[in-house]
């Protein structure tokens, strides 16, 4: 559980990167938000389990992936974080 609260941590603190040409920010417009999305790749069920709860403890959204994958190796969780950014 370490290495997953390390991770999702470090991807909410992270700042956003985002640039004056971002599509996501037009020009003159006083703010706009940016999502940023992080594909997990646990591959038990235990472990996408254990990364949906950290995320909903560090308020990230969250969702799994590739729930008709067959077997566990296709299946995965997305976090995403939501910042609102001055344009």
């Amino acid at each position: 559980m370490g290495h997953s609260w390390q991770i999702l941590a470090s991807f909410k603190a992270a700042p956003v990167q985002h640039t004056p040409t971002d599509p996501a920010a037009p020009a003159g417009a006083g703010s706009t938000v940016i999502t940023d999305e992080l594909a997990f790749p646990p591959q038990s069920t235990e472990e996408r389990a254990v990364v949906h709860r950290i995320a909903h403890i560090l308020g990230l959204q969250h969702q799994s992936r590739g729930k008709g994958a067959k077997g566990q190796n296709g299946r995965y969780v997305t976090v995403r974080k939501r910042t609102e950014v001055e344009a």
